[in-house]
């Protein structure tokens, strides 16, 4: 795991390019703290640099950037090749000889030996990737299927740059920080960035499964004329449904599946571990890392000192059964609006999800004790395990579905925020009138696709009239993702509404929030964290597991996988309902927070990013404290946005 930085610059607008490819290493130490190195060519128009935190062959053998033994490629390789050991057996077959026990250098020898489309489809990984083909002048950037790693790039008066992570840019002189609003504009209703946008107009993110091939010798003002992107792995072409004649042979074969993945992703020459949730996708990955490792697996949680969020019991109970050596530690409420207030200067860009506080914190934790951490994220994704899952089934056939959403918008916004706040039931306090009114926008929404993502995002009911936003005051948050939906054969892959909601949040929820999430929180401590069900072999399977092995009405959600842990440990360990982390944000901007919400949305600190305007930002604020409106999480991407563009300098 490391971070890769660099540019190519034909037309010397940079003068001191070491330092500057220096500085953009500097800026992205926190991913690779143990080594570094750069490479810069001849003619001084290709600048690499890397940072590197060891983990296969910590010795010098694995230093990069490196070079094939012929001299053509020069490669800055950030990840893990799982398969690298299988790979190189193959390689030295074919006569290929090497120097280090590093997977960097199998990578290298792949490209060489079978060409760059074929050496990806033999890879098993996360990766991003520089590499420079000197013998054509080509410059390849590269990402892994999943969008595990991240890459960015960009360009501007003639210069490429790219990198692991947004930040470097700042180190380049001439780098303009000229924003999207377009991407602002989706930013603030979603909490993140879709497709391959960023905060800034001139710099993209590379879509996993991709690659970009860049004619280096024809650079020019137009990124379009002079590179290719290729799509090398595609989860939405049509999959032929697996046939079982019970969930059993099913499981047998997600089973090995597993293991052979779990295995290879224990290869570790660091102390390894795994975060435990004490839910259902985590406890099995522990689970099998327990079968396949000959010493105790080191396990980590947090507990939090709310009953209502904590799942430390059962983290605990899940443990002493599997006999992990198990860690964990106990936040309180006070840690966490603490680190909240400067969470939004930890990102390259502006991030939302409030679940990135405890993954910040638990892999801080997790990082006193190992290097390595597995996860169990993209259960969820893969084997139907939100809980909107369920009310998308329950509700999408609905009779007159459309008539009572309608209806359901017509209601005052404050009446049924003030009917569930004096409810003395712990567990249905934060059913407010925000959530019904996304019930509303959900029963609707007139496509499949709006009302999966309707049932994702938050409702903008009674806030798209307060012209928030100072740049277009017309314009409609979420509008420009609504575009993307009057085609709807684009975003329908599934076979039926579930299987479709599942592939949407694969290709667009999972790359663009949760694994920016866990990359951004573990690597800002220098924790490499892998997730085995991210393999593609395991993708492709669920894929084509037919959808009755993942969900029904009355077994419920991620059969297969409670069908697989059950031969692992007693269903009473694991069988209650999901909680997962949905912070209080409601509260905490009404209470310890709302002194640092109010000065951080002032109307003097509002002219300092130039993107809102004050009078709708203060009616907004004024409509949530007063209960017409209950847009906590609305707030929140706000106060994201607005802090990060200050910390950065960054003006609309």
């Amino acid at each position: 795991m490391c971070g890769i930085t660099g540019f190519v610059d034909n037309f010397n607008r940079i003068e001191n390019k070491e330092q500057t490819l220096l500085s953009m290493m500097n800026s992205i130490n926190h991913r690779g703290p143990d080594s570094n190195g750069y490479w810069i060519s001849n003619d001084k128009t290709i600048s690499i640099g890397h940072l590197r935190l060891s983990i296969i062959d910590t010795t010098e053998g694995g230093h990069q950037p490196m070079h094939s033994v012929s001299g053509r490629y020069v490669i800055s390789f950030n990840g893990e090749l799982y398969n690298f050991i299988y790979l190189k057996k193959k390689l030295e077959k074919l006569g290929a000889k090497f120097k280090s026990s590093s997977d960097t250098e199998v990578i290298l020898t792949a490209f060489e030996y079978w060409g760059i489309d074929s050496a990806l489809d033999k890879f098993q990984g996360m990766f991003a990737i520089a590499l420079f083909d000197k013998k054509i002048n080509i410059l390849y950037l590269l990402r892994d299927r999943m969008g595990e790693k991240p890459l960015f790039f960009g360009l501007q008066n003639n210069l490429l740059f790219f990198s692991s992570e947004i930040r470097s840019f700042n180190s380049i002189e001439c780098f303009s920080k000229e924003v999207s609003y377009d991407s602002i504009n989706d930013f603030i209703h979603y909490g993140y960035f879709l497709d391959n946008k960023t905060i800034y107009k001139n710099v993209k993110n590379l879509s996993a499964g991709t690659y970009l091939k860049i004619e280096v010798s024809k650079i020019s003002d137009s990124i379009d004329q002079f590179t290719k992107t290729v799509r090398y792995w595609d989860p939405k072409k049509p999959h032929t449904k697996n046939q079982y004649s019970n969930i059993d042979l099913a499981t047998d074969e997600l089973e090995i599946l597993l293991k052979d993945t779990i295995r290879d992703q224990m290869i570790s020459d660091v102390p390894l571990g795994a975060f435990l949730s004490g839910g259902i996708d985590s406890s099995l990955i522990v689970s099998l890392m327990s079968e396949i490792s000959s010493r105790k697996v080191k396990t980590f949680s947090i507990g939090f000192d709310d009953d209502f969020y904590d799942e430390s019991k059962y983290a605990s109970s899940i443990s002493n059964y599997l006999g992990t050596d198990h860690n964990e530690l106990v936040i309180k409420e006070k840690d966490i609006i603490d680190f909240a207030a400067s969470m939004s200067n930890g990102y390259d860009q502006p991030f939302g999800d409030v679940s990135s506080i405890p993954t910040r914190l638990v892999s801080n934790f997790a990082k006193s004790q190992v290097t390595v951490s597995l996860s169990g994220d993209a259960g969820d994704e893969l084997f139907c395990g939100y809980d909107r899952y369920s009310v998308f089934d329950k509700f999408y056939n609905l009779p007159f579905r459309n008539i009572i959403g309608k209806s359901i918008k017509l209601l005052p916004n404050n009446l049924i925020g003030n009917i569930f706040s004096r409810s003395k039931i712990h567990n249905i306090k934060y059913i407010n009138s925000h959530r019904i009114s996304k019930l509303g926008d959900m029963l609707s929404a007139d496509k499949h696709s709006r009302f999966n993502y309707q049932s994702l995002f938050m409702s903008t009911t009674n806030i798209d009239k307060l012209n928030i936003l100072k740049f277009d005051k017309n314009m409609k948050l979420g509008k420009n993702y609504y575009k993307l939906l009057k085609n709807e054969k684009v975003l329908h892959f599934g076979d039926n509404h579930l299987e479709t909601a599942m592939l949407d949040d694969l290709v667009s929820y999972l790359p663009n929030d949760i694994l920016v999430k866990v990359d951004r929180a573990a690597m800002s401590v220098s924790l490499e964290t892998r997730i085995p069900f991210l393999n593609h072999k395991v993708v492709e399977f669920a894929l084509k597991l037919p959808l009755k092995y993942k969900y029904n009405k009355r077994e419920g959600k991620k059969l297969i996988l409670k069908n697989l842990l059950s031969r692992k440990m007693p269903e009473h360990l694991f069988e209650r309902p999901k909680k997962g982390f949905g912070a209080p944000v409601e509260d905490w901007l009404k209470g310890p927070l709302a002194d640092w919400m109010m000065d951080s949305l002032s109307s003097e600190q509002i002219k300092k990013t130039n993107v809102f305007q004050a009078r709708g930002i203060n009616g907004m604020i004024s409509d949530f404290q007063t209960k017409k409106n209950q847009q906590g999480q609305f707030i929140w991407n706000i106060l994201m946005l607005q802090n990060w563009m200050i910390a950065n300098k960054v003006v609309g």
